[in-house]
């Protein structure tokens, strides 16, 4: 971290990734002020003591104001930070890459829970085509017309709602995709991941690069402990 100070203004350079960290901390000084500031909005005195009880009061008003003080500064200080780190994370497609990244969480995710809801036990549309016709010629004689009944005919092939194999009720699943569908896309998901790894790599190392932002001294102290 360098440091150049003029008055009361100071200049940090600092990685981006740094930067982050800054935006983290004043977050944490925000949150901290404001409970302060809500716990001290209003004091309650039950009686009058010594003269120092004045003395007390009127610097506890003092540290109320000061703190709401602070607490305007390093909110739209913060604001300025994350804008500027926003400006230089557009200027290297950082932003572009971010976005891609959870685009490409999102399809992995549903990707993989495609593949895991595939029971080996599903027919493929092929294999219940095959078995419809074979269980239709069984059924009905050559020359002979008869309409179908689906509790006397079909239950063996569809089965009840007490039947295991197929499915737990009565029908059966069909699988949507073929073998060699889901081995493309079990291939898909490892190039979605390999893209995920590749585009982390590219924002980290863009997140190394230097940014310098001017702020007041009071707020650039607390960034000593990042």
């Amino acid at each position: 971290m360098e440091n150049q100070s003029e008055g009361t203004r100071v200049t940090i350079k600092m990685p981006v990734s740094r930067w982050l960290k800054a935006d983290e901390r004043l977050a944490e000084a925000i949150k901290e002020i404001e409970r302060d500031i809500d716990n001290k909005k209003a004091l309650n005195v039950e009686r009058a003591l010594a003269e120092t009880q004045h003395e007390i009061l009127t610097s506890s008003i003092a540290e109320f104001k000061a703190n709401l003080e602070k607490y305007v500064i390093l909110q739209d200080e913060r604001i300025r930070i994350r804008n500027e780190i926003a400006r230089k994370n557009t200027q290297n497609g950082v932003n572009f890459k971010l976005a891609r990244v959870s685009m490409l969480k999102q399809r992995g995710d549903l990707l993989k829970k495609i593949i895991r809801e595939l029971n080996p036990d599903m027919m493929t549309p092929e294999e219940f085509k095959e078995a419809v016709e074979k269980r239709r010629v069984a059924k009905i004689k050559p020359g002979k017309k008869k309409a179908l009944n689906y509790d006397d005919d079909w239950s063996e092939l569809f089965g009840s709602a007490s039947d295991s194999g197929y499915g737990s009720k009565k029908g059966l699943s069909i699988r949507i995709l073929s073998s060699e569908e889901v081995a493309q896309l079990k291939s898909q998901i490892q190039g979605t991941e390999l893209e995920i790894f590749e585009l982390k790599s590219e924002i980290a190392e863009r997140n190394g690069e230097l940014l310098a932002i001017e702020m007041p001294l009071e707020v650039a102290g607390y960034f000593r402990k990042i």
